[in-house]
């Protein structure tokens, strides 16, 4: 029997613990809704992987003042750069939930996520498209037809391209990313 269904069967006989009953089934609610976004980012990176192949590691946290500089060379209106912030203010536990599955994947499934995301971001700038079009162009191909119209499906999808916005696989980068990349490049020859 689990832990929830033990307590609620202790507690049903008191009708002074009505209270208690309720809290238990807010945190019942609340694992449940944990253990669903879970899934959710599992199914984009299955999504993702089984429709790619290739390279790159995995990436750390952007400090905020770089995030700002790199919203500031890809974003060209105040109200793409408000919308960039806002979705980044709000995806930033998303961001991290994805971090955390991203890093527990072995190298080859993330090198195939970096090469997908990338290919998909430079077929959509070859189109000239604009780069909110683009963003919103990306985060649509990562939410699996059948979850199309899922807010939250949809929530987790932004904060997808936004862990790899972040992480400079997509987008142009701020000319301190250049120079760490420039710098990674001619070590790892």
């Amino acid at each position: 029997m689990k832990f929830w269904e033990q307590l609620k069967q202790s507690i049903s006989g008191n009708n002074n613990n009505q209270y208690v009953a309720n809290t238990v089934n807010v945190y019942e609610s609340l694992a449940k809704e944990e253990e669903l976004e879970q899934g959710i980012v599992s199914s984009i990176f299955q999504y993702v992987i089984e429709n790619c192949k290739k390279n790159q590691q995995t990436p750390k946290a952007m400090p905020e003042k770089v995030l700002k500089m790199k919203i500031g060379i890809n974003f060209k209106t105040v109200e793409e750069k408000e919308e960039i912030i806002e979705f980044c203010r709000l995806a930033s536990d998303k961001i991290a939930l994805i971090e955390k599955a991203f890093s527990e994947l072995d190298g080859d499934d993330q090198n195939d996520i970096h090469s997908y995301i990338l290919g998909k971001y430079c077929k959509n700038k070859h189109k000239k498209i604009s780069n909110i079009d683009n963003f919103y162009a990306l985060c649509d191909d990562f939410i699996p037809i059948k979850q199309k119209g899922n807010p939250k499906v949809e929530h987790i999808a932004k904060s997808f391209v936004l862990f790899f916005f972040q992480d400079c696989t997509i987008f142009e980068k701020t000319q301190e990313e250049k120079c760490i990349s420039t710098l990674q490049l001619k070590l790892d020859f």
